[in-house]
């Protein structure tokens, strides 16, 4: 018996998600002139099926600049004190939240990661599993 069947309903009709997604995703670039001036416009298209099965995201930790301006703020508003606390309170709050990312990322985004690098899904019944 084959290991590449749907254990919930032994079709053989089963398919990698990786397969899937990078199959059904398309990225697309233009570039528009008018005189001098050029715009260019970048993006991504996906099946409905692509983003079913897409991979796991990694979660941004971009708010550290953020925590950082916060933080520097309070040093210039110090002499208003409630500015002092509304920023003090902001920068601490976007902290712990880029701490709790960052974490995330190095921590459960792998082990998630690679289980999406091992998932299958059938086309006949729709059941997502993993096969190592």
């Amino acid at each position: 018996m084959s290991e590449f069947k749907c254990p919930k309903c032994g079709s053989e009709n089963i398919q990698k998600c990786e397969i899937i997604y990078m199959s059904g995703t398309a990225s697309h670039s233009s570039t528009t002139t008018m005189g001098r001036y050029e715009a260019t416009t970048e993006g991504q298209a996906s099946t409905d099926l692509a983003q079913a099965v897409a991979p796991p995201a990694e979660q941004d930790t971009s708010w550290i600049a953020t925590t950082v301006f916060c933080f520097l703020a309070c040093l210039f508003f110090k002499d208003s004190f409630v500015v002092f606390l509304i920023l003090g309170a902001i920068a601490l709050l976007l902290g712990k939240s880029s701490m709790d990312a960052d974490e995330y990322n190095k921590k459960i985004y792998p082990k998630e990661y690679d289980r999406w690098k091992h998932s299958y899904i059938c086309h006949r019944c729709g059941n997502r599993f993993i096969i190592r």
